[in-house]
């Protein structure tokens, strides 16, 4: 199986009732907490609190590219991880300026805690096509709808197909 996750520093936004407060990725899993965290519900086409089921680091040192996001976000990850485009699942690697991702209705874009008050998705467009980014420590989490929201966009988890 091919390595696939996230780079440390993305950002991950836990849930406690309706307050919203962004993490580090690195940070949920050094704590080996199951807090609830932010995703996407594909049937319902909204986003939902889910548990984030063994946060782990998958490998101290891999090659990553980092994608520039107009949400004033960048998502750094493994050239394969797979990002929730308007049209399905894309490798981060296959993503190009102008397409749409799945995003948070609204709040993402706030430094520091927010309220959840809309499970609404909204469209998030890539500001340019994925560049190396060296090295980095990956991880991932696991959860019940194969997917997350980090850094304001739909990420999947890395056994999604």
């Amino acid at each position: 199986m091919t390595l696939r996750g996230l780079a440390e520093g993305t950002i991950v936004y836990m849930a406690e009732g309706s307050i919203v407060t962004p993490t580090s990725i690195e940070k949920l899993a050094q704590t080996g907490d199951q807090p609830m965290i932010l995703s996407y519900d594909a049937k319902k086409e909204r986003i939902v609190k889910v548990t984030a089921q063994f946060p782990r680091m998958l490998s101290s040192e891999t090659d990553v590219v980092e994608v520039l996001l107009f949400n004033m976000h960048k998502l750094r990850c493994t050239p394969n991880h797979k990002v929730l485009t308007t049209v399905g699942p894309i490798e981060a690697r296959d993503l190009r300026a102008g397409d749409k991702l799945v995003s948070l209705s609204a709040g993402a874009g706030i430094p520091g805690q927010f309220m959840f008050t809309a499970n609404r998705t909204n469209r998030v467009a890539v500001a340019g096509d994925p560049v190396p980014a060296g090295k980095a420590r990956v991880f991932d989490i696991t959860t019940t709808t194969g997917n997350f929201v980090c850094e304001g966009i739909v990420v999947c988890g890395k056994d999604a197909k």
